[in-house]
């Protein structure tokens, strides 16, 4: 489950989605839903990344 530092990780880069992605996930054309899935997909695992290495640096 993710925590809270994760979550708002990914709630800074929902809002900050460039427009024509918003639009190609919204599109009737498969080939452009697939590829700004596959664009989100990939800049979601980047954010979780980030979060995680900085969490892994951290002392408790």
């Amino acid at each position: 489950m993710p925590d809270a530092t994760q979550g708002e990780a990914v709630h800074r880069l929902l809002k900050r989605l460039p427009q024509w992605l918003r639009s190609d996930l919204a599109s009737s054309d498969p080939l452009l839903r697939e590829r700004a899935e596959e664009a989100l997909f990939a800049m979601t695992i980047a954010c979780l990344g980030t979060v995680d290495s900085r969490q892994a640096g951290e002392v408790s």
